[in-house]
């Protein structure tokens, strides 16, 4: 009997190089036919209309909604530096109104499911209700690998796929079916980031130098 297995990706933040790296490994791996997208798709990077076109076309993508994309649907402007609405303001004429009424449809958290297993999938820990019945919550935002336990729950960030803080290296999850459970293994994969900076100014993104400087390894 084949082993089920999932990817789980989660922080894309726009970046086009990066996406397809992933997605060149995911057609290698003919097996993997799901990929859980726990948000943060958009916003920071420079390519937002097609990391949108790729993510919301591709039916394999499993969606919820990170806080960058409800910040798209819902524009508030509170505790916001200016430079950050400018960011936004940009992506959301980048992107059109169109893939806005696409974002607007994404959910927040979701149930997915894989062999007989359910697990819950949410953006940010902290969102996590307190009576969820699930033993499997699969988390983004930290931008970083964990596998823990809260409560007897497994919790379990897959990292960033466009913000990984390692230079030029996408990171996300691979999730088995296997006899006695869910096994879940980090992968860590280059990817030719070297046209990256340059489209930031190519395309006059808003708020470049304070992303550069604190999301991107240099």
């Amino acid at each position: 009997m084949p082993v089920e297995r999932t990817a789980v990706i989660a922080d894309v933040h726009a970046n086009l190089p990066a996406i397809n790296a992933f997605l060149s490994y995911i057609d290698a791996h003919a097996d993997i036919t799901q990929i859980w997208n726990l948000g943060d798709f958009l916003q920071l990077g420079p390519h937002p209309k097609e990391v949108a076109e790729i993510i919301l076309g591709d039916e394999r993508f499993v969606n919820i909604a990170g806080e960058a994309e409800t910040r798209l649907v819902h524009r508030s402007h509170s505790a916001s530096r200016v430079e950050q609405i400018a960011h936004e303001d940009w992506t959301v004429s980048q992107i059109g109104p169109e893939i806005i009424g696409k974002l607007a449809a994404i959910p927040p958290m979701r149930e997915a499911t894989i062999g007989d297993r359910s697990v819950l999938l949410v953006h940010s820990i902290e969102d996590v209700p307190e009576d969820v019945a699930t033993n499997w919550i699969f988390v983004g935002h930290k931008h970083a690998q964990v596998h823990s336990y809260r409560g007897g729950k497994a919790i379990v960030n897959p990292g960033s796929v466009g913000c990984s803080g390692v230079k030029n290296t996408i990171q996300f999850a691979v999730v088995e079916v296997r006899e006695r459970g869910l096994f879940v293994s980090f992968e860590n994969q280059p990817y030719d980031g070297t046209t990256l900076r340059a489209d930031y100014l190519t395309r006059r993104v808003p708020d470049s130098a304070w992303i550069l400087a604190n999301m991107h390894k240099t």
